[in-house]
C-alpha cells in the first residue's frame, strides 16, 4: 500500500496505520501521533506495509555488507521487541548505544522489554537513563515518564 503521507506511532516512531490499535510494533494503545513523508528506506516501507519478516531480512543483510549504524541497529532491536526475542532486543540495543551513545531509544526499549517482565526497579533505571538524554523531544519525554512511573507504582515499599 502506497500513501502520499504516512501515519507514525507516538511512542517507536515507526510507520503505524491509523486503524492499528496498538501499535504491532510497540503495544502503544494510543492512536498515531503524527504523519510525515512516505518512509525513506526500503526496511521502514516493509514495516509500514508490516511486512516485519522481510523487513528483518532487508536489516540483517545491510548489517551483513557493512551498513552496521544506529537507525539499524534500532529498527532491529524494535523488531525483535515485536518479536518478543528478548536476547536480540537487548544485543541490538547494546549495538545501538554503542554506534550512537546519547540515543534514548535503546534504554525506552530495555525498559519497555523489562516492564513486559515485571521486572520494575530495573524499567524504572532504564527510563531514567531515556529521560536523561536531552535529544528526547517534550512528548515523548512526557510518555516515558508515564512509563516508568506506572513502574513506579509496582514496586512495593520497604
Amino acid at each position: 500500500m502506497i500513501f502520499e503521507e504516512t501515519n507514525y506511532c507516538g511512542l517507536c516512531r515507526l510507520p503505524r496505520r491509523v486503524s492499528e490499535a496498538p501499535c504491532q510494533i510497540c503495544g502503544d494503545p494510543a492512536p498515531p501521533q503524527f504523519s510525515g513523508e512516505f518512509p525513506s528506506t526500503l526496511a521502514l516501507r516493509l514495516i509500514g506495509e508490516r511486512r516485519l519478516n522481510i523487513a528483518w531480512a532487508e536489516l540483517e543483510d545491510e548489517v551483513s555488507r557493512g551498513i552496521e549504524s544506529g537507525a539499524v541497529c534500532l529498527l532491529l532491536a524494535w523488531l525483535a521487541f515485536a518479536f518478543q526475542d528478548e536476547r536480540a532486543m537487548e544485543t541490538w540495543s547494546h549495538e545501538c548505544l554503542r554506534l550512537s551513545p546519547d540515543s534514548p531509544e535503546p534504554h525506552l526499549l530495555l525498559g519497555l522489554t523489562l516492564q513486559r517482565a515485571e521486572r520494575w526497579a530495573e524499567a524504572v533505571a532504564e527510563y531514567d537513563v531515556a529521560l536523561s538524554r536531552p535529544c528526547l523531544e517534550p512528548e515523548r519525554r512526557e510518555r516515558i515518564e508515564g512509563l516508568r512511573l506506572a513502574c513506579q507504582a509496582n514496586i512495593p515499599e520497604f
